[in-house]
C-alpha cells in the first residue's frame, strides 16, 4: 500500500513538475519581456553611442598626433633651413669669396680659361666651390632654394657662364665636376622661366639726417643770437 502511494505521488510530481514550470515560465515571459525588450533597445542605444563616442575620441586623438607630427616636421625643417642659411652665408659671403666673386663676373675677367693666371684660377675655384655648397643645400632641401636665388641669383648665373667650360677643359689637367653648381644655375633658370625675379639690389643709403653737410667757409653763416 505505501509503495502504491509512494509510486502515485511521484507520478504525479513527474507529471505535474513540467506543467508548472512552463507555467512559471510562460508567467515571467509575460510580465518581464517587455521590459527586457525595453532595456535591451535602450543598452543598444547606449551601446552604439559609446562607440560613437570611443570612435570620435580615438579620430581626435589621431589628429592630434597628426597635428603634432606636422609641427615637428616644420620646427625641424625650419631648424635645418636656418642652419643651412647661416652656413651658407658664413661660405658666401666671406670677404675673399665676395672679391672672387665679383672679378670673376667682371667685364674685365676673360671668357677664354686658356688666358686666366694662376689668380684667376685660383678665384675661380673659390667662386666654384662655394656655389657647389650652396647647391649641395639646395638639392638635398636644406636650404631655401628661393631666397638663394633671390639673394645669390644674378652672380650664380654670371659665373656659371663665365666658368661652365672648366668642366670640359681643364687647364691644371684634373677635371672639377661642379655638378651641384650646374643644378643650382638650371634650376635658377627654370625658377627665371616661371616669371620669378630677384628684387633689385639697392646700394645702401645714410638717412638724410646722417649725411654730413659741407659747410662753405667764406659763406656768412646767421649769428647765434639774431631775432627776427
Amino acid at each position: 500500500m505505501g509503495g502504491a502511494v509512494w509510486l502515485v505521488l511521484i507520478c504525479g510530481v513527474w507529471w505535474f513538475w513540467p506543467w508548472y514550470i512552463r507555467r512559471q515560465v510562460v508567467q515571467f515571459d509575460n510580465q518581464f519581456l517587455p521590459l527586457m525588450g525595453q532595456y535591451g533597445d535602450l543598452y543598444g542605444a547606449f551601446n552604439a553611442l559609446v562607440s560613437t563616442f570611443t570612435l570620435a575620441g580615438l579620430v581626435f586623438t589621431l589628429w592630434q598626433q597628426h597635428r603634432e607630427l606636422d609641427l615637428t616636421r616644420a620646427a625641424l625643417t625650419s631648424s635645418l633651413n636656418m642652419q643651412g642659411l647661416l652656413e651658407v652665408r658664413q661660405v658666401l659671403q666671406t670677404d675673399e669669396v665676395r672679391a672672387a666673386r665679383a672679378h670673376v663676373q667682371g667685364p674685365t675677367f676673360p671668357a677664354d680659361p686658356d688666358l686666366w693666371t694662376d689668380c684667376d684660377w685660383t678665384r675661380v675655384e673659390r667662386v666654384c666651390h662655394t656655389f657647389e655648397f650652396a647647391g649641395i643645400l639646395v638639392s638635398k632641401g636644406l636650404l631655401n632654394r628661393e631666397y638663394v636665388f633671390c639673394t645669390w641669383g644674378g652672380p650664380i648665373k654670371r659665373c656659371w657662364e663665365k666658368v661652365h667650360q672648366i668642366q670640359t677643359n681643364p687647364k691644371r689637367g684634373f677635371t672639377l665636376p661642379y655638378a651641384h653648381f650646374q643644378y643650382l644655375y638650371e634650376q635658377h633658370e627654370l625658377w627665371c622661366a616661371q616669371g620669378k625675379t630677384e628684387p633689385v639690389q639697392v646700394p645702401w643709403q645714410p638717412p638724410p639726417s646722417q649725411i654730413p653737410v659741407k659747410v662753405d667757409p667764406t659763406t656768412p653763416q646767421p649769428s647765434v643770437g639774431a631775432g627776427g
